[in-house]
């Protein structure tokens, strides 16, 4: 009996070790915390403003770029498809995502011309998995972003144009 007893505590204490240790991890890799000065929002990102206002700082801090990349890289996935979908995800609502398409329509604006986040997201997955391409992200955010309407559908979520046009 007392030998089961010194195993359970001897558990429960490297139980309780690991979990403090997980913290600490976690608390170091607090992904987008108090590292990224200077930008105020919470992700993933709801507004427009809010892209913009993160493409702006993206272009002109280089710091700030640098970290985001690197925070972005801990977000984890198995190989760039599921790594840069963690990680738009992590960035981008699905409802702001409503109303873009990647070239732009007449209803929608391109989501393109936010070139220094697509290639802060793809830098981020070039530091696990070189190989994954321009084009490979290029796709994906395509594919991505023409999804967003059907997921926010699925979650019961209404996107802008369906307002819109509820109130008509």
């Amino acid at each position: 009996m007392l030998k089961q007893t010194n195993i359970l505590e001897e558990f429960m204490v490297k139980t309780e070790i690991s979990l403090q240790l997980m913290m600490q991890k976690i608390n170091q890799n607090d992904v987008l915390g108090e590292e990224l000065f200077g930008f105020n929002h919470n992700f993933p990102l709801t507004t427009k403003d809010q892209l913009d206002e993160l493409e702006r700082k993206i272009r002109n801090d280089l710091q700030f770029r640098q970290t985001l990349v690197r925070k972005l890289c801990t977000m984890g996935g198995i190989d760039g498809p599921k790594t840069i979908r963690i990680i738009a995800k992590f960035l981008l609502a699905d409802i702001l995502l409503t109303e873009f398409s990647w070239i732009g329509t007449d209803t929608k604006k391109s989501f393109r011309q936010y070139r220094n986040i697509f290639t802060s997201v793809l830098d981020a997955v070039r530091a696990r998995y070189p190989s994954y391409s321009d084009e490979d992200g290029t796709t994906f955010f395509k594919t991505f972003i023409k999804q967003a309407r059907f997921r926010c559908l699925k979650r019961g979520e209404v996107d802008a144009k369906t307002q819109e046009n509820s109130k008509k």
